[in-house]
């Protein structure tokens, strides 16, 4: 099958027409790709970049981990699944057998195995996944809008993380990649006072902007804009850091009133010391 394989670590990835296909194991399925996203860590993969390496490959491997796609073969033991169905994919593979499993917390399996970097992932016709991995989509739910579960996932966590109700705060959001758009629908949806974003790209800011928010290119005066916009509050709220670059969150610190420190929505962080157009 068609597939994008990272074979080695040096810069850059393989694209092979003749990928083989694994056999569905106990508890596995089959999945047929409908749409993958790319996200920032994937290209920090690509590069083989330093923070890439601290996720330690196991090449070769299939690159691509928020995806979304239909059911079209079951292995045995599977149960919760069937032929047809359509699934967003869970980049987070836990084992369900150490203690951290048991107890449901799985984003902390001693064994856990990535999407996309530790197992074959997205970028590809079809892949074999663990039933467990799978979240079947509602009728009112496109597959595509599945593959982008996972960053509207990580949105939601920072969110919760917060630990802020965000009704009448003013939030700031940097970065506009599918991260920081999620965050913006979430800050709109619970009635922020105002939600501003930090983006160097044009196409990003014009998303954010037509969701409800204020966007601005990446400069210094964007701080001194919030600082003037929150009347007495002494500055913003809520900050979220959705793109790992060191300007990004100089910015956001500048911004924030005190005693708000902000939260990183961010996955891969990037080695680049200048704020670019790969957030996520």
């Amino acid at each position: 099958m068609k597939a994008v394989v990272k074979t080695t670590p040096a810069n850059g990835y393989n694209y092979a027409t003749d990928h083989p296909e694994p056999p569905v194991g106990f508890g596995q399925v089959r999945i047929a790709v409908a749409a993958a996203s790319l996200c920032g860590t994937d290209k920090e993969l690509v590069a083989y970049s330093a923070a890439a390496r601290a996720f330690g490959l196991a090449f070769p491997v299939v690159l691509g981990h928020e995806v979304a796609g239909t059911v079209v073969e079951t292995g045995p033991g599977v149960d919760t699944l069937r032929c047809g169905d359509r699934v967003a994919l869970e980049s987070h593979i836990a084992c369900r057998r150490c203690y951290h499993c048991r107890v449901g917390e799985g984003h902390n399996c001693l064994n856990i195995k990535l999407l996309g970097l530790h197992v074959d992932g997205g970028f590809a016709e079809r892949l074999v996944v663990s039933e467990h991995a799978c979240f079947p989509l509602p009728e009112n739910v496109s597959t595509e809008t599945g593959a982008l579960f996972e960053s509207a996932g990580v949105a939601v966590h920072a969110v919760q993380r917060s630990q802020v109700n965000l009704a009448g705060r003013s939030v700031l959001i940097a970065g506009g990649g599918p991260i920081g758009l999620a965050l913006v629908q979430l800050s709109q949806l619970s009635g922020a006072r105002r939600t501003v974003v930090v983006e160097p790209n044009a196409f990003r800011r014009n998303v954010a902007e037509s969701l409800g928010a204020v966007a601005f290119e990446p400069d210094e005066s964007v701080a001194d804009w919030c600082q003037g916009e929150s009347e007495d509050r002494g500055g913003f709220d809520v900050g979220f850091d959705c793109t790992g670059a060191p300007g990004a969150l100089e910015v956001v610190l500048r911004a924030l009133r005190r005693e708000r420190p902000p939260r990183s929505a961010s996955g891969c962080r990037s080695s680049r010391s200048r704020w670019t157009s790969l957030s996520t």
